[in-house]
């Protein structure tokens, strides 16, 4: 199982009315602070539930409904995700971590 964070995958993308472009000059950041005020006014309930510990809930969820053998494949910041989950007492009879990187 190769399992997706709240929000990635099949999710559909987040912009802004106004959204910024890479070509804007990195001093002049009140572009990118109404975006960030923006998202934040209209995902104001779910943002508190985007993190790493829920995520880590998520993998639990999933292998509790999982019955035989599990491995789990965390890659990149799934490495980061995968830890938080063994730590809060996961179970997986295989994991790989390939690339830590931390959030």
């Amino acid at each position: 199982y190769v399992p997706d964070a709240r929000g990635t995958g099949r999710s559909s993308l987040v912009t802004c009315s106004n959204q910024p472009s890479f070509d804007i000059d990195p001093k002049n950041t009140r572009i990118f602070e109404q975006c960030i005020d923006e998202l934040s006014a209209n995902f104001s309930k779910v943002l508190p539930f985007y993190d790493t510990y829920n995520s880590a809930r998520d993998l639990q969820t999933l292998r509790l409904t999982i019955s035989g053998k599990v491995a789990f494949y965390a890659l990149s910041y799934g490495t980061f995700v995968m830890n938080a989950y063994l730590q809060q007492g996961g179970l997986a009879d295989t994991v790989v971590l390939d690339g830590p990187v931390p959030p």
